[in-house]
């Protein structure tokens, strides 16, 4: 922290103290609120952002060149490692697409054009990364497994015209830019190092972006239709590694353990850039493997990881490695201790975190995990804090300059929320209900009635500087996401209460409106959780036309499950699911149709598109399927990661 304030890294805090550092996570002045990132390059008598807190911090820091930035299985690179790498891949860059090769000039002859990021899940993506920005390029992060055919509409939709490959997956980017019409560019992965470093830094110095700059375009999951091209400018992403650094105290003492894909916002700018913007180390895994990461968990090298962030999918896969393989792995009393004594953050997004999930982590790690909401379009929006109360199912408080409100109705006034400390917490999830109690908390509406007054529901709308730019090409859906008034819509359908954020499901797709009620698939979801034998579930509505729209449960039942699985049809099994959703639930709540299922079908990031869910069931419905046909046609619903 000490070297981030004397280079500048945080302007703001410099000379202040980690106490005022601490107290500002959930708080800011109304002046530094409402500061541009252009105001603040001012402050530091700058014109671009070379010296604020965002990607280029850790490149241009000197006492950084020789700080460990990158560790997989094969090598370990330092920063003056990479950024060595990256400007010579950023001078081939140039090189071989300038678009006037007589004329001699200093200008980013690719300013604006659409670079595509087709690597492996190693160092050559930070490369092709930083040397696409270090040429004033725009980022198109692509995904190697998926189809080609998707692939070819990212590249087509972003107009993209050069592809930085690494060589395990050149033949593939060949293929798919001659259907493009797009070049292609190996990148070289290694390089030495500088011997002077300052020498490096003041080449790369003048190519530091402006805050306004068009840096990246993130493909959204396509979980509510066609994947959009979500464009970010500099300016924004530095807020959003500023804020991420602010909130959860990173330092250059972290190391963080990366598994999770660098074409998602997750993947790229949480566990990537920020991280690397303020000296911390990144361990990448080339793929998740549950053995792996329980292996550097608990490892007692000397660089130990002290922060790991994941999808629920992953937290549920690592705990039911760890049970399966009980005998080879440390006793739990060991594990707690490994984790408490050597982790500092363990961290769960992009996708609703089940409960169970929530406390068996916490039994065996001793870790509360820390939800927190985004989405590709906002970055981080939402987080409980890294002091104080993380209370399951709920995804915390405004992060530092998001502003967030809920709107119930058009005729009802929204409820506008500003970044703030979380109120003390009250018990208020209904899990830890007694047999045959209703819960209290307002998993379903009465079309007719209001929710309680105390507790908000509504749209989640946010605010704020740090947010994309528009969706590439794509005015009508960039005006449609807007209110009239600016705030940004989610999409999520959320309530407040005591202070704290829940989210209830998606507007459109979770919440099924059911016999004249308004039902959070989410909430439903939480309970059947709670059931021993459940592994994971799924609640969507389809139309019926007795009650509108059916509530059906997909359930994965845990290897041992005995309650459920023992002889059961479907009419018996909808039976058990349904009493056992109704003690804790009010009982329109309940299922009218369960079934058990191989597995569900998730993206890479653990998100389960509920409107295909529904439309495959749908058709295997029509089709007087049996489970064993409805398992196919799941199965062809699955996006590739």
């Amino acid at each position: 922290m000490a070297q981030l304030l004397r280079h500048g890294l945080f302007p703001r805090l410099a000379g202040r103290g980690r106490a005022v550092a601490s107290e500002m996570r959930f708080r800011r002045s109304a002046s530094a609120a409402t500061r541009s990132l252009p105001e603040l390059a001012e402050e530091n008598d700058r014109t671009n952002l070379a010296h604020g807190l965002n990607w280029f911090s850790g490149l241009l820091n000197p006492d950084f060149a020789s700080r460990l930035a990158f560790r997989d299985d094969r090598q370990m690179l330092t920063y003056g490692d990479i950024a060595s790498a990256a400007y010579t891949n950023h001078l081939k860059l140039e090189e071989d697409f300038r678009v006037e090769k007589t004329i001699k000039s200093t200008k980013k002859t690719l300013h604006g054009k659409r670079i595509g990021i087709f690597t492996s899940h190693d160092v050559s993506f930070v490369i092709s990364l930083w040397s696409t920005w270090l040429s004033g390029g725009i980022a198109v992060p692509l995904g190697i497994s998926h189809p080609e055919p998707q692939l070819e509409y990212f590249l087509k939709n972003s107009d993209t015209s050069v592809i930085l490959c690494s060589t395990d997956t050149q033949e593939k980017a060949a293929k798919i830019a001659k259907a493009c019409g797009a070049e292609i560019l190996p990148v070289v992965p290694t390089v030495s190092a500088d011997s002077n470093a300052g020498a490096l830094r003041e080449k790369i110095l003048p190519l530091a972006p402006e805050a306004d700059d068009k840096a990246l375009i993130l493909y959204t999951s396509g979980t509510t239709g066609q994947p959009k091209g979500v464009l970010w400018k500099h300016g924004a992403l530095a807020g959003q590694v500023e804020s991420m650094v602010d909130s959860w105290a990173w330092s250059p003492q972290d190391t963080l353990l990366h598994v999770l894909p660098l074409y998602h916002l997750h993947g790229l700018i949480n566990c990537l850039l920020t991280p690397l913007a303020c000296g911390a180390a990144v361990w990448m895994d080339k793929e998740f493997q549950a053995a792996e990461v329980w292996r550097k968990l608990l490892s007692k090298d000397k660089q130990r990881v002290s922060v790991f962030m994941a999808v629920p999918t992953i937290y549920v896969k690592l705990l039911d490695y760890y049970h399966a393989n009980r005998q080879q792995m440390p006793s739990p009393e060991e594990v707690h201790r490994i984790c408490l004594a050597k982790m500092r953050l363990m961290v769960s997004g992009s996708a609703p975190l089940p409960n169970t999930v929530f406390r068996a982590w916490k039994d065996l790690t001793g870790h509360e995990l820390l939800e927190r909401c985004g989405m590709t379009e906002t970055g981080m929006i939402l987080g409980n804090p890294l002091n104080g109360p993380r209370i399951p199912g709920t995804v915390g408080v405004p992060f530092p300059k998001v502003t967030a409100r809920l709107v119930p109705t058009p005729a009802e006034k929204p409820v506008e929320v500003p970044p703030a400390p979380p109120a003390a917490s009250k018990s208020f999830l209904g899990l830890k209900t007694k047999p045959k109690e209703p819960s209290k908390e307002a998993a379903a509406l009465p079309v007719a009635e209001a929710t309680e007054p105390s507790v908000p529901t509504g749209e989640l709308q946010v605010t704020g500087p740090n947010m994309f730019t528009a969706y590439w090409n794509n005015e009508k859906a960039t005006r449609e996401s807007f209110s009239e008034d600016g705030w940004f819509r989610t999409g999520d359908t959320a309530e407040l209460r005591d202070g704290v954020y829940r989210l209830l499901g998606r507007t459109s797709s979770e919440i099924i409106k059911s016999g004249g009620y308004k039902i959070s698939a989410l909430s439903v979801e939480r309970r059947v959780h709670e059931h021993p034998d459940v592994a994971e579930c799924a609640v969507f509505g389809v139309p019926d036309e007795t009650w509108g729209e059916k509530i059906v449960c997909l359930i994965k039942p845990k290897p041992s499950a005995t309650a459920l699985t023992a002889g059961r049809d479907e009419k018996e099994l909808t039976k058990v699911v349904g009493k056992f959703v109704a003690e804790a639930l009010p009982p329109y709540t309940a299922p009218r149709e369960v079934r058990l299922v191989e597995e569900l079908p998730r993206n890479a990031m653990g998100k389960i598109s509920k409107k295909e869910l529904s439309k495959g069931y749908v058709k295997a419905q029509q089709a007087k399927t049996e489970a064993p046909v409805i398992d196919k046609i799941l199965e062809k619903l699955k996006v590739p990661e």
